[in-house]
């Protein structure tokens, strides 16, 4: 019996969308900077500025993605069947998708980047491993579907998921 995961269009049009409008919020806020700050230094002109240029590329990138996501109206979908990992993607241009043999695959595996002594976020990457050697990363920002749910089904299917964590930085802590 095949193992499916599904995310409709609308839902992952709904996501991105949200996430344009919190860009569009911060560059506009930056923006306000300019107008309501009197006296800047050039320094914080410049840091401002590029911001609010990123901020609107981000925007307009991500508006692009949910439009097309949800003009294909297709679900993003995994489906874990006795023979295949099917990983398929509404819009290609987001994310290729992909057939991959089941007895091609040797492993699964999460690797989690902490900053030490840091309150930066942890950065996850997904590897699905080959018999071969080869790798394909899934990136979990594009893939549409979390690829920690689908790496637990195939775990619980036989194939082995590891979890690592790699600590990256220095060993002292500056405090204010």
């Amino acid at each position: 019996m095949p193992v499916v995961f599904t995310k409709s269009a609308a839902a992952s049009a709904l996501t991105r969308s949200l996430s344009a409008l919190v860009s569009l919020i911060v560059g506009a806020c930056f923006l306000a900077v300019h107008f309501f700050v009197p006296d800047l230094h050039l320094a914080v002109e410049i840091v401002s500025g590029l911001v609010v240029i990123i901020s609107i590329w981000m925007t307009f990138k991500l508006i692009r993605e949910a439009i097309g996501i949800f003009q294909s109206g297709e679900a993003w979908r995994v489906e874990i069947t006795d023979q295949y990992l099917l990983w398929h993607s509404p819009v290609q241009e987001i994310m290729q998708s992909f057939k991959l043999p089941m007895n091609n695959l040797k492993t699964v595996r999460r690797i989690c980047y902490l900053a030490k002594n840091s309150k930066v976020s942890p950065r996850n990457k997904y590897f699905l491993e080959l018999h071969d050697g080869d790798a394909i990363e899934v990136d979990d920002k594009l893939s549409g579907i979390s690829p920690r749910k689908v790496f637990k089904a195939l775990g619980k299917l036989g194939i082995p998921f590891h979890e690592d964590i790699v600590r990256h930085g220095a060993d002292y802590k500056v405090s204010f």
